[in-house]
């Protein structure tokens, strides 16, 4: 490992037996700075955004589709993939598609979340399965 002469090393000792892992400590301190930038990320307007959820309220009403499908429907509308994925984050309840005996992922299925279809959708994060 190389050390810069200029870069300070501080290591913060504590009195009393510590629990937490130094990967559960990181983990937990990246989720506040993830929290503080989804906030930030709120307050923006975005017409790029706008365009994206737009697409998805239109492309996702009445059915479920495949992660696949709507990302290529979207290249193909001209929707760029970051306004695509604020959107999907906002606005998409992604789950796994699985085939029939359950052993193979076929894709992740997109559906909107309740109350999506309206242009005064809350914001809110994804679930688990994005693409």
């Amino acid at each position: 490992m190389v050390m810069l002469p200029s870069t300070p090393l501080l290591v913060d000792w504590e009195l009393e037996h510590v629990a937490t892992t130094a990967d559960q400590a990181i983990a937990k301190h990246e989720e506040r700075l993830r929290d503080a930038g989804e906030s930030e990320k709120r307050a923006r307007p975005s017409p790029e955004r706008d365009e994206a959820m737009t697409f998805l309220r239109e492309f996702l009403t009445g059915e479920p589709r495949f992660a696949k499908d709507v990302n290529e429907a979207a290249r193909a509308a001209g929707i760029k993939g970051k306004p695509l994925r604020e959107a999907r984050e906002r606005l998409v309840v992604s789950t796994v598609q699985r085939s029939a005996d359950g052993k193979v992922i076929e894709g992740f299925m997109w559906t909107l979340k309740p109350g999506a279809t309206t242009a005064s959708t809350p914001d809110a994060t994804t679930q688990d399965g994005d693409d």
